[in-house]
């Protein structure tokens, strides 16, 4: 019996699981780990003796998503921003040079690899296969399939199926919240050596907050299908986008098998989400577009995503889900 584990698993997918020779289809069984959701790394956070409140839980994950190596360096007493500090922008922090110590690690060639995420880290909507060749200077055949392939099992990139929109339009998303974060934040190093304590409340910061929260909801689709109730309807779910009619972008879709369309608008707030007209406008636009596009083929249920729900108003009708943080932290079904 031979186990073979590690974190080169671009190597592990080449010479092994796709090895044409010898080893071809000789594999009996692939455990896939992942990493740890928002339960387990508060749970894990707490039995080091870390105390943070889940706001604070979920902005850790934004940098460091749910990998224990990372976690492992926080360290009790100090607070979150502190911890941050610590570990990424003080003189020599703990953890120096860890982009490339990843990379170098996951793929021989890494560098081909880091010019991919580093242009997909400037886009929010994501690139197709050609762009990403061409902003690349690279050939769109099986090399890059291969590399594009590794990194989504790699769980650094995601590919996103729209909605209305044929294969070949599909875009690659960066996924990976150490690698959005690096590009955000640790590429242009501040010399501040207590950055993320002072820079709490900038616009940079926020920005951010607001697009790496939909990517813990991205990672935590399961627990948002559990909230809605519908654990065992079989669905896709994506990112939508369109430029027609307006334009229009929905941060969530859940597409169900049993005729209804959650279309999900995610905020990451301090306190409750209040639904103004002008949201509640957007929204509508939103609902609209969509109609247009998919031919009213199923129903679309709004639904709001966001910390800690929604504050008392009275366009909160418009809204049939509501959704917050201690939903994402439910125990995996």
């Amino acid at each position: 019996m031979l186990v073979v584990c590690g974190s080169a698993t671009a190597w592990i997918m080449d010479k092994l699981l796709g090895d044409k020779g010898g080893l071809f289809n000789r594999d009996t069984e692939r455990i896939y780990l992942e990493q740890f959701t928002l339960k387990e790394t508060e749970s894990y956070l707490q039995s080091n003796g870390i105390s943070l409140s889940r706001h604070e839980v979920v902005e850790c994950y934004m940098i460091m998503g749910g990998v224990p190596y990372y976690l492992s360096k926080m360290r009790k007493g100090m607070s979150l921003s502190q911890n941050i500090d610590n570990i990424f922008f003080k003189k020599n922090p703990l953890l120096k040079n860890e982009f490339e110590h990843l990379y170098n690690a996951l793929f021989s060639t890494s560098e081909t690899y880091i010019k991919i995420v580093e242009e997909l880290s400037k886009t929010t909507i994501g690139l197709t296969r050609e762009e990403i060749a061409a902003k690349i200077s690279i050939s769109s055949g099986g090399n890059l399939s291969r590399m594009l392939d590794n990194m989504i099992n790699s769980d650094l990139i995601r590919l996103d199926s729209y909605y209305g929109h044929v294969k070949k339009d599909a875009v690659y998303q960066l996924s990976d919240f150490f690698t959005i974060f690096h590009f955000k934040y640790l590429k242009q190093h501040s010399t501040d050596e207590n950055y993320w304590c002072n820079h709490q409340d900038s616009s940079t910061h926020s920005a951010w907050t607001g697009l790496a929260f939909e990517q813990v909801c991205f990672a935590h689709i399961r627990q948002i299908k559990a909230k809605l109730g519908i654990t065992g309807v079989a669905s896709e779910y994506y990112a939508w986008r369109n430029n027609v009619n307006g334009g229009a972008q929905i941060d969530l879709i859940i597409d169900r098998n049993d005729n209804i369309i959650n279309l999900c608008e995610i905020k990451f707030w301090k306190k409750e989400f209040t639904l103004t007209q002008a949201i509640s406008k957007n929204i509508e636009n939103k609902i609209e577009i969509f109609g247009k596009v998919s031919k009213g083929r199923k129903t679309v249920h709004p639904v709001m995503i966001t910390t800690y729900g929604l504050a008392k108003s009275k366009y909160n009708d418009l809204i049939q889900n509501s959704i917050t943080l201690d939903d994402l932290f439910r125990e995996n079904s």
